[in-house]
């Protein structure tokens, strides 16, 4: 009997990704998928959502043959996001106007930290 876990890669998306794994024999058969190297195992398909890897450990198991099991990777890379300065201007002697900005490219309620500067006695 085999086992085959399914590599998932993709951009941070604000959603639950993940992939189950198949056995070459069904009836029967049990699959477990272990997150944390082995120490616990569970037959919930692990999921990942924000940025980072999981290195998945599964095993099949069945009565009538050896378990086999396998690895596979599910991993999240960060989503590009824009921020883009807003013009200002400013009549000489005048205080200087708040710098703004606009964001582009987040999900849902993320946000981007940012910070706004500019040399002092340049045009704003």
């Amino acid at each position: 009997m085999t086992v085959t876990g399914y590599d998932y890669e993709g951009v941070y998306d604000a959603a639950e990704h993940g992939s189950a794994a198949t056995a070459s024999v069904t009836d029967g058969t049990t699959i477990e998928y272990s997150v944390d190297g082995g120490k616990s195992w569970s037959e919930t398909v692990p999921t990942i959502k924000d940025v980072g890897t999981i290195e998945v450990q599964v095993r099949a198991t069945n009565k009538n043959y050896v378990t086999a099991t396998n690895s596979y990777t599910l991993k999240v890379t960060p989503k590009a996001v824009t921020v883009t300065a807003d013009n200002k201007s400013k009549t000489y002697g005048d205080e200087d106007p708040e710098l703004t900005a606009t964001v582009d490219g987040t999900l849902n309620d993320d946000k981007v930290v940012y910070t706004l500067s500019r040399e002092e006695g340049s045009e704003p």
